[in-house]
């Protein structure tokens, strides 16, 4: 996992700069693990905070003191707050703007934007659309635990219309149907008050329920890496595309939307994909079914914009 800078042979020194979202950054350390792992890139994560560049630098062309390290190549930031950093080093140091979804300034502004579908970008040669956004999963569809299931319940959004019965009925229904296998279920920060007491009623025998803020750190990580069956609550987009990103049989809980939005038809266009599966239309006694096309955009992206730049591999 990147963490900070890491030094590598090859000539490409990367900058990722992070508004210390747990998303954005999220996203930053996905790209930049492929470009380590693809092109043997010297990356290094960077807060806002370590990129103090006033209008006066910019004006005079005065670059920041890099601490004696080696000078940017690429400028990657994720978050509105990152965009004039990102710009400002482009004109500093001659380094390629690059920003992770559709930004608030004018797309060609930037030498490449890397933006989810479901943002509907333009088709421009300095555009690549994902499906999702990136994220820090690999692929692993073999190696996962027969008998080790996992349900990741996020809560009231935008999009969807929450029922805590609801997904509780969906719950015990997955874990009746299957009782040979262990299920663990946790909960996110948006998970209302009255959901855990509601499964605890329920009294399920193969299930063990974890609150968010008992998981400890690459805990979910873990259980998308292992688990033979992963169900998701729609709302949870992130969560959702690194499941599937995992290669982990997925499965979506129902929720009803509450508007026709690009997270909704993000959902719709997953399971119409077929990488996961609708809970309203599946057989819960059967086994969820293997993903039959691998979804990996962080490593996409990568490959992209070092073919856009002319890296070669």
């Amino acid at each position: 996992m990147l963490s900070g800078s890491v030094t590598s042979k090859q000539s490409l020194t990367v900058w990722l700069l992070t508004d210390e979202k747990p998303g954005h950054r999220n996203q930053l350390l996905g790209l930049g693990e492929r470009l380590q792992a693809v092109a043997g890139a010297q990356v290094e994560l960077r807060s806002l905070q370590q990129m103090p560049i006033s209008i006066s630098d910019w004006l005079l062309k005065r670059a920041p003191d890099t601490g004696g390290q080696t000078c940017p190549d690429w400028v990657i930031g994720a978050g509105h707050r990152t965009h004039r950093s990102v710009l400002f080093s482009r004109r500093l140091f001659n380094a390629k703007s690059i920003v992770l979804m559709k930004p608030t300034l004018p797309l060609g502004w930037f030498d490449a934007c890397i933006i989810p579908h479901h943002d509907n970008p333009p088709q421009r040669e300095s555009v690549l659309a994902t499906h999702g956004v990136l994220n820090t999963m690999t692929p692993r569809p073999h190696g996962r635990k027969a008998d080790q299931g996992v349900i990741l319940i996020g809560g009231e959004s935008a999009h969807f219309t929450w029922h805590s019965e609801r997904v509780v009925q969906q719950v015990t229904d997955i874990c009746m149907a299957q009782p040979s296998l262990r299920w663990t279920l946790s909960t996110s920060r948006r998970t209302p008050d009255e959901f855990f007491p509601l499964l605890q009623q329920r009294n399920l025998l193969n299930l063990t329920l974890i609150a968010a803020d008992q998981t400890p750190p690459g805990w979910v990580r873990e259980q998308l890496e292992s688990a033979v069956q992963v169900w998701v609550t729609r709302d949870s987009v992130s969560m959702v595309f690194e499941s599937i990103t995992a290669a982990a049989p997925t499965g979506l809980l129902a929720l009803p939307a509450a508007k026709s939005s690009r997270v909704v038809n993000s959902m719709k266009d997953v399971i119409k994909q077929g990488w996961a599966m609708d809970f309203e239309h599946w057989n819960t006694r059967l086994p969820l079914p293997d993903n039959k096309q691998t979804l990996w955009e962080s490593d996409r992206a990568a490959r992209w914009l070092l073919q856009r730049f002319g890296v070669s591999l």
